[in-house]
């Protein structure tokens, strides 16, 4: 079997974005969940969890209410891409990838937006044909990699994905 195209995850595949994401979310879920967070906790029983399932877990359910929530998260987080580290092999693999003719894509469970401005801010946006975040539903669910092959127009038995978590 041939591999035409390669689905990344992003966080945790081709950035170290940990620090990150705690600056911002660390703060955030103490206040929602109202009670204090410290990162261990952090690390073992949020990180990775998107921001609607932890609203909804603290019983906000109205969807404006949520929805200006995850937009002052994301703004938090844009404020913290200095935290963020391109692992050092990701370029290489990229590189690699593109001379060999692979279609390329990133899958994630933030919206486009922000993932083009996170991998533009590393100068990664080039590599990528296509960038499929959470517009398509959260991971685990596959309406976002279903998405990113139609997109990629390949078959899915020649698609390779590429994830870091349980989710993936």
């Amino acid at each position: 079997m041939d591999i035409e195209a390669v689905v990344f995850d992003m966080d945790g595949v081709l950035l170290d974005s940990f620090e990150a994401w705690c600056a911002t979310e660390i703060e955030m879920v103490s206040r929602w969940l109202n009670k204090k967070i410290e990162k261990e906790e952090y690390k073992r029983d949020i990180f990775g969890k998107h921001p609607i399932d932890i609203l909804k877990s603290a019983g906000v359910t109205d969807k404006n209410e949520i929805e200006k929530r995850v937009d002052e998260h994301d703004k938090k987080f844009l404020m913290n891409l200095g935290k963020i580290k391109v692992f050092p092999e990701a370029k290489f693999v990229l590189q690699t990838l593109k001379k060999n003719n692979i279609r390329l894509a990133v899958l994630s469970n933030n919206k486009k937006q922000v993932v083009e401005a996170i991998l533009k801010k590393f100068s990664l946006l080039s590599f990528f044909d296509q960038i499929v975040g959470i517009e398509y539903g959260t991971k685990p669910h596959p309406q976002g990699l279903l998405k990113a092959i139609e997109l990629l127009k390949v078959e899915k038995s020649k698609t390779l994905y590429i994830g870091d978590t349980s989710i993936d």
